[in-house]
């Protein structure tokens, strides 16, 4: 499959698992057998049973996988690391034959640090020795001494910048290219997926326990850099776990604070979180098993004749599904027609597999009963676009080129695909007329040959960043990302 194709898969499955529950699609052809590996988030724990409501679960039910989960509790990367290097190990031969491969790993690793470091503090507080155990099992105690919950509570802020943090982090870097170079040696062809981590405090609302959210904040942006960017070699794929339970309707963590006697410092999901984990793999897998389509013949538009330079992306873009023609019965495609930022936010969601998503959402100008209200609204809860300043979308508002390349690198943006190529755009002659909100967009587009200029007579380039984007041109433009080399 091309390499940009693979891209673009991973950004949409991040705009997909954001807004929740996908349709349920057909079995996976090649599919067939399930591995998790992991620490707690995989074995369901906590949880009534982790048999029915464990996501490694509910995956295995919506794909009908034959599964093996080969997680543990606590487990930290150098476990898993142990695990999969065991050639000896009872388990090694599902790993080796396993069609898909999923790892929840790290959030352990910073734990360990954590209690490390406390133990370290509090001691010094108290002049007396305290261990990481001591401090592990008051936290999470069912009746817990007030008096040291207060003490330890400013403390988890300043973890962050602690030598434990800095080593943690350090050792699951190299533990997680371990950990994947193993598994790419013992199966070269299994689908990897790798969960990255969340703030389970994040939904509690209580300024005693502000210091734990930012601890925890930063610790999950700390490790979900180091997955992200094991990601940019293609090796695996990012679920995005912390973006669809930041974005959950309800809180969907066990954690909860009332007052320094009466709370629940347990970091695991609940069965609703472990509902959204699985929906987010779900929608991964789903998307990760089709084949790169190619355009089949016998489609064709009256005015889209052969010769025309938007021709090969047309037919493209029709037979792929990525862009349709007029429904009116004339066999037209409007190639010269202005796109609509509504028409834009539809394609996006055609793409993504047409997820539900509530339209109450919706800003004042877009009518909930219109074609493009479902589209609109789930465009703005994945973010892909942020509607303007005062506060509307602009449905039927041409969409411009510089927009097109703000919300394609949105997209992109949001698993961690590689946005970071940039170009000098002083090489176009109306570079001057870029938007400043858009010029790092269109840097990387232009850098990442998915815009390439408007070639005028005389054959210079220009970007015509305030100009109407064409349903020709966003056919090419489309078929740059998918189908690029």
């Amino acid at each position: 499959m091309r390499k940009r194709f693979l891209g673009l898969l991973s950004v949409l499955c991040a705009l997909v698992l954001a807004v929740g529950f996908m349709p349920a699609h057909a079995q996976a052809a090649e599919a067939e057998s399930y591995v998790a590996l992991g620490d707690s988030i995989s074995t369901g724990y906590g949880l009534a049973d982790p048999a029915t409501e464990g996501f490694v679960s509910l995956v295995a039910d919506q794909q009908g996988y034959d599964t093996t989960n080969l997680a543990v509790d606590g487990a930290a990367s150098y476990e898993v690391l142990a695990l999969v290097t065991d050639i000896e190990n009872a388990s090694y031969s599902a790993i080796a034959g396993a069609d898909v491969i999923t790892i929840s790993v790290g959030g352990n690793d910073l734990l360990n640090a954590l209690y490390m470091y406390l133990a370290d503090q509090y001691s010094t507080m108290l002049g007396v020795p305290v261990t990481p155990e001591l401090i592990a099992t008051a936290l999470a105690a069912e009746d817990p001494d007030p008096d040291m919950v207060e003490a330890l509570l400013p403390l988890i802020e300043q973890f962050a910048a602690s030598q434990q943090a800095a080593d943690a982090l350090a050792s699951f870097s190299q533990n997680l290219t371990g950990i994947i170079g193993a598994l790419k040696t013992a199966n070269p062809d299994a689908t990897i997926l790798v969960l990255n981590q969340y703030n389970p405090f994040s939904f509690i609302d209580n300024p005693d326990v502000a210091p734990v959210n930012t601890a925890f904040e930063t610790a999950a942006n700390a490790l979900n850099g180091i997955i992200s960017a094991g990601a940019g070699s293609s090796t695996y794929t990012v679920v995005d776990v912390y973006g669809v339970l930041s974005e959950a309707q309800n809180n969907p963590f066990n954690a909860s604070f009332a007052s320094m006697t009466d709370f629940n410092l347990d970091i695991h999901p609940n069965a609703y979180g472990h509902q959204l984990i699985a929906a987010a793999v779900n929608a991964v897998i789903d998307i990760l098993t089709p084949e790169d389509p190619d355009p089949e013949p016998g489609v064709g538009f009256v005015d889209v004749p052969e010769g025309e330079w938007f021709y090969n992306a047309v037919m493209w873009a029709a037979a792929t599904g990525t862009m349709t023609g007029y429904d009116d019965g004339s066999n037209t495609f409007g190639p010269n027609n202005p796109m609509t930022r509504a028409e834009m936010a539809t394609v996006l969601h055609r793409i993504a597999g047409e997820p539900a998503v509530d339209t109450s959402i919706l800003p004042d100008d877009c009518d909930p009963e219109e074609w493009y209200a479902a589209p609109v609204a789930w465009a703005l809860t994945v973010h892909v676009f942020n509607g303007y300043d005062d506060g509307t979308f602009g449905p039927d508002a041409w969409l411009t080129r510089e927009q097109a390349a703000c919300v394609l690198m949105n997209a992109a943006a949001i698993l961690g695909v590689d946005v970071t190529p940039r170009t000098d755009l002083s090489a176009f002659p109306d570079a001057d007329a870029v938007s400043d909100w858009a010029s790092d967009s269109l840097s990387w587009a232009v850098a990442s040959h998915i815009i390439n200029g408007y070639e005028l007579e005389d054959g210079t380039r220009e970007l015509q960043p305030g100009r109407a984007c064409t349903r020709a041109e966003l056919a090419g433009l489309m078929m740059n990302l998918l189908a690029g080399e």
